[in-house]
Formats: C-alpha cells, structure tokens, sequence
C-alpha cells in the first residue's frame, strides 16, 4: 500500500511538469487600413485598436516614413478618452478597451506620386491589472497616385450689383466693395442683387429691405468655391422732409454740455464738459430744482429726468445728452435734501459713504475706449453680429456701493447704448455709459485652449467662460501662458494689469494682478479672456523696505532665542544668589532650641532666675539674689546669658538691646523663627559686649597691681 501511494504521486508529479502553463498577458494591435489618394490632395486615416485582449490604455507616436511621399498636417482625437500631443497619442479608458475601437485621425497631404507607411514608435498597451506589452502594429499602405487635382476656386467676387431702385455710386467694380444710394422719401423698401463671377461660388440675395429715414444698410456675401467670402455694402439713404440725412460716419458723436444750471445752485465741482458727476445740498422745503443744460453741438439732444418730487436725502438729476449718431452721455446731480439724516431723532448717525466710484470694468466681447478711468464716464466698444448681450463685470470701489447694469440685452446692429450705474452708500449716483456697435459681421476670436506653465486655471479651461483665477507660490515671479486661438489668422496678445507684454512670460507683483489675454481676428474684432493671478506674499514691509518672509521669520527666531537666553540667566542667577544666601545662612545662624520647664510662672512675680545657658537650655534657678555672695556675682558675669533679666527687672521693650523672657516666650508663642533669630543674635552680640568688658576691666586691674607694686 505504502508503495502505491509513493507511485502516486510520482505519477501526478510528472503529470503537473509535462502538462504545458499557459501565461495570460495583455496585446492588442494598432494600425491602419491601407489607403490611396491623388497628389496635393488631402485625407483622414484614421488609426485603430484592431484587436485587443484585456486592454485598458495605449500610447506611442506616429510619424511618416517618407516626409517627401506623404506630408503629416495634423493629429485628433476621436475616442473621448485620447488625447493628443505633437506627434505622440494615448489613450486610456475607465475598463477594457474593445477591439475595432477607432482612437485618432491624421491628416495627410499627399505630395507626390509614391507610396509609404505610417512609422509607430514605442506603441505600448496596458492591461487592467497594470501589466504592459508591446502592441503588435499593422501600418496599411499608403498610395499617392495621379496627377495633382484641380485646386478649388477663391473667386469671390461679384460681376454686378443691381437696387431695385435709385442709382449705385460709384459705378460698379469687382475690386470696391462698398456703395451708395440715394432714393426718395416716397421709397420705403428696396431690393439688392448680386451676381456672382465664378459658377462655383454663392452668393446672398437677392435682399429686400424695409427703409427708415436716413442711412439703411444692405449687405451681400460672395463665397468662394474654397470658403472664402468677401462682403459687399451697400448704404441706401432715404430722404425725409426735403433734407437728406448724411450718413453715420459724417454724423457729430458729441454728447457733451456745454452749460449745466441748477437754479442758481452752485455745483460741486464746478461745472467743465467732461465732468459727468455733481453734487449739491437743498433745504427741506425744497421739493424741485429747474435744470438748465444746452448740448456743445447744435444737432444733439438733451433730456433731464429726476429734478421733481425731491425725498428727505438723496436725490439725483439726470441730464442724458445724445450725439448726432445716437452716442450717449449722462451728466448726474446727486441732490441732498435736509431732513433726512436722522429721521427726526436725536442720535447722531454713522456717516456713509459717497463713494460711487468704479474700480474697473472688464468685458469679454470687445475692447473698451478709452481704456477704463474710473474718473471717465462714456464709453465706445464694437462687438460681432454674434453679440446679443455685452459680457461684462462691473467692479465698484466701495463695497458698500450697488452696482447695476441696464440695457444689456437684445443689442441690435447699429448703436446701442448699456448703462452702468453706482449707488453710493449714501444714495449719490455715477453713471458709466457704454456706447455700443453692433456690427453686421461675426468674429473668429475664440481660443481653443490656455496652457499654464507654473501654474493652473480654476476653473479648468472652456471655451464659454472669459475669467479665471489662478494662485502661484511667493517665492514664483513669473508664470508662463499660452493661448492657443482656433482661428490660425488671429493676433494673441498679452496684458498685465493694463500694460502690454512682449510674450506670455508674464512677471508677477505679490497679490493681485489681472492678466488679460487679448484675442484679434482679421476683421478687427476683439475678445478678452481675463486670468486673477494671486502671488502670494514672500515678504514683509520692514521700515519701508520689503524684506524676504525667511528672513524675518529667522530674525524673529533669534529674537526669541535672545529673549529666551537672557531670561535663563537671570533666572540662574537668581538661583545662584539664593543658593549663597542658604549657604551664608547655614554657616552663621544657628537656631536656639528652648526646652521648657513646669517651674515657668508666667505672670507671677517670684524671683526666679530665669536664663538661658550655653547650650540654649533654659535654667530655672529658685535661689534669693539678694544671698548672692560676691563670688557668685563674678560667676555670673561670666555666664553666656546674663543679659536676659527678670520681666520684674527690666520692662518689656521689643525695640531696646535686652533680650527678655517675655520676648522668648512671646517669639515662641507665636511660632515666628525669625524673630527667635533676631532675638538669638542679639543675645550672641551682648554677651561679645559682655565679654569684651570684662577683658578690659581685668587688664585696668592687673595695670593698677602693677603701679601698687613698683610703689
């Protein structure tokens, strides 16, 4: 049985090591299908994941192999998860990737006749458990054949103009492509036909239009087979009432005043053209002011608006004077009236603010002129047929101040005008016109992408939204932006804070700085992308200089440290001088210990001899002090203690040189060791005195032993 088992086993050993493991791993293949096309023609081929076994991401790059065969344009993305980068690609997916799954597209031109291949360069595929392989690459062939096709017509111009009515000025001509008609009042519509030259192009028309009095104006497209279109203008005149109204462009575009007169008020500041903003106070019976205002140019009109049914407060006058051609100016009068401060009580307020002024105004659709003043107060900005509403941000000085911005919709072509206008916290107002022209011809300033080097947008970059922010370290002093525009024709240019810049190497101050990226097409048109780029601070204002945050950070530090040292050596040294204090203590004082005895009367008037002996033990002696002999009074003078009287003999003096029962007891008593200290040296400095005394008297006796025997 044993030898069955081990049998066994053998037997499935070589089993498991004859029997083949298959290893699972990733593959895929990437390619393309073999194409043919003309000379200078151009073409997608689009590239494709044609097989793929547990595939999640791919990457590599494709190049031609023959640049003089076939000419590489450009590279796109069509799954919505690759991306594209110069000549590399990638694509990676939240799962598998299936297999025919078409990742990008190249365009090709092909340049002579020829044939090639696409080069694939490190093409890799990665499976969903992060293993990686080369992919297998299947690059179809390339065929350029034939001669070169026909180039399709750019002829986009006009062979006639035809109005229904009236006469074209000047005569017609291919090359000039904008005109003039003069028809009577009686005509209120006409039509405008355009004739193409080429057959392959298209043209707009024929258009009819209802006229108003005055200048009307027509416009006819000519598309070039290619896509290239050029535009004819043609302005027709309608006259009215015998006159014939000029045209726009030779219409006054002043709006100014020339005299503004409140009944006989004085203006504050006083009056000049082109200050839009007064104010003035009134009392509280006054309720209307007569407002005189005359244009600077006889052909512009005058409207004032607000000069009646005046509240206790604030109150503003509008004088809106428009230009010739429809340009716009308001003057404002912020009128105070008395009576409205309080409310009739007695509390003195907080005084507001009259702060009406605007910080800045950004918009996204045009370019402002002039450039924004917060002391100007009219404006002229040109936006594409495209523009229905300005994008705008209107930004006041004042936080406390509102803001709002009128007649921001439906902009027609022609003149419109928006209207900002600040409240203060007081109730005065500022205006801020904005003059606009809508034109009849659309823009190409859209950007396709904002590159950052140093730093990133927030939000991240759309198309549709012309502001963002971004935030940089202190110790960062420049970051790098690269608008890419979808129009190759358009102009980028580079602003900070207002000022031009050279490229998108932008320098930044610490905090704030608004970085404008200006987009311009061919037709003139501007759109303003707008990036907040926050530095933050890398250093402090010291006495007037900005010193680095490291370095005050250190001096602060060393500061502490300086503190800190100082603070442990006086400490140590206060250490050090109560040490020596104990020491000194130690060496010299040594508290007396006071044994009592039953035989202490206090208060009785026996004539005990209480003293205190050497050993600081208090001897109780009941013996007559009158049966003293002579030799027992010398003994006692000697004694250590015999400054220490009866209270019978001596009164209770705490501040006098004898030391006494009654101060021994009164020290014990109230448990005070200094002053047993005080009284004990005392007690040791009388009995030196004591001491001392007696060795001057033995020395008078022995000299006057002496004299008696030399006698």
């Amino acid at each position: 049985m044993k030898n069955f088992r081990k049998s066994l086993i053998m037997v499935l050993g070589a089993v498991v090591l004859l029997v083949p493991t298959t290893i699972h791993a990733v593959s895929g293949t990437v390619g393309n299908a073999a194409t043919s096309m003309a000379v200078g023609a151009t073409k997608d081929i689009n590239i494709v994941l044609m097989s793929a076994d547990d595939v999640q991401a791919i990457g590599g790059k494709i190049e031609s192999n023959d640049a003089t065969c076939v000419k590489i344009n450009s590279m796109e993305a069509v799954h919505n998860k690759a991306d594209v980068f110069g000549s590399k690609f990638a694509l990676a997916a939240n799962g598998a990737v299936p297999a025919n799954t078409v990742m990008i597209k190249v365009n090709v031109t092909g340049l002579k006749e020829c044939s090639t291949t696409f080069k694939y360069t490190t093409v890799k595929v990665t499976s969903t458990s992060a293993v990686n392989a080369p992919a297998t690459i299947s690059a179809g062939t390339i065929t350029v054949g034939g001669s070169t096709p026909t180039p399709k017509s750019n002829d986009n111009t006009l062979s006639g103009i035809t109005v229904s009515t009236g006469t074209l000025s000047p005569a017609f001509s291919a090359s000039n492509t904008v005109y003039t008609v003069t028809v009577p009042n009686d005509v209120t519509s006409i039509t405008v036909t355009g004739t193409k030259n080429n057959s392959k192009a298209t043209v707009t028309g024929p258009v009819t239009k209802e006229l108003s009095e005055g200048e009307n104006t027509i416009t006819i497209t000519c598309t070039a087979e290619d896509g290239t279109p050029r535009t004819y203008t043609v302005k027709v005149t309608r006259e009215g009432s015998g006159e014939v109204k000029p045209a726009d462009d030779d219409k006054s575009n002043d709006a100014t005043l020339k005299s503004l007169d409140v009944s006989g008020y004085t203006l504050t500041p006083t009056f000049k053209s082109d200050v839009l903003t007064y104010s003035m106070s009134v009392g509280s019976n006054i309720d209307a002011l007569n407002v005189t205002a005359i244009a600077n140019h006889e052909k512009a009109t005058v409207a004032v608006s607000g000069n009646t049914n005046f509240k206790p407060g604030m109150n503003t006058i509008y004088v809106t004077v428009t230009a010739e051609n429809g340009t716009k100016k308001t003057y404002t009068v912020n009128v105070k009236k008395a009576g409205g401060e309080n409310n009739g009580t007695t509390t003195t307020a907080k005084a507001k603010s009259s702060n009406n002024y605007l910080s800045n105004i950004l918009v996204a659709d045009g370019e402002l002129s002039p450039a924004f003043n917060k002391e100007v107060g009219s404006y002229s900005i040109t936006v594409p047929k495209d523009t229905t509403k300005l994008d705008l941000k209107a930004f006041a000085e004042d936080s406390n101040a509102k803001v709002e911005v009128l007649d921001n919709d439906n902009l027609q072509v022609g003149s419109n005008t928006i209207t900002i206008r600040v409240t203060a916290e007081d109730g005065s107002v500022r205006i801020y016109t904005l003059n606009v022209t809508k034109s009849d011809k659309e823009s190409n300033t859209d950007i396709e992408k904002i590159i950052i080097g140093g730093g990133k947008l927030n939000p991240e970059f759309d198309p549709g939204n012309n502001y963002y922010e971004t935030e940089v370290p202190g110790g960062t002093k420049s970051i790098n932006i690269n608008a890419i525009p979808k129009n190759p024709k358009a102009k980028v240019e580079y602003l900070v804070n207002g000022k031009a810049q050279t490229d998108g190497n932008i320098n930044l101050d610490e905090g704030y700085n608004l970085v404008t990226v200006k987009v311009t097409d061919e037709n003139g048109f501007t759109k303003m992308y707008y990036i907040n780029a926050y530095r933050k601070p890398y250093s402090y204002n010291l006495f007037g200089m900005k010193v680095p945050k490291w370095l005050v950070w250190l001096l602060g530090f060393l500061l502490l440290g300086l503190i800190a040292l100082i603070i442990f050596f006086l400490l140590k040294k206060d250490d050090d001088d109560e040490e020596e204090e104990k020491i000194e203590n130690k060496s010299e004082i040594v508290y007396p210990k006071i044994e009592f005895k039953p035989e202490f009367n206090f208060g009785s008037k026996n004539n005990d001899n209480d003293t205190v002996t050497d050993g600081a033990v208090l001897n109780q002696e009941s013996s007559n002090a009158n049966s003293k002999t002579e030799k027992e009074e010398n003994e006692e003078v000697a004694r250590p203690v015999e400054s220490v009287k009866d209270t019978e003999e001596v009164p209770y003096d705490p501040y006098d040189e004898v030391v006494t029962v009654d101060e021994l007891i009164d020290a014990i008593g109230e448990k005070d060791p200094k002053k047993l200290r005080i009284l004990y040296e005392q007690e040791m400095l009388n009995r030196k005195k004591e001491a001392l005394k007696n060795s001057s008297e033995k020395g008078r006796h022995a000299k006057k032993d002496d004299d008696y025997e030399e006698e």
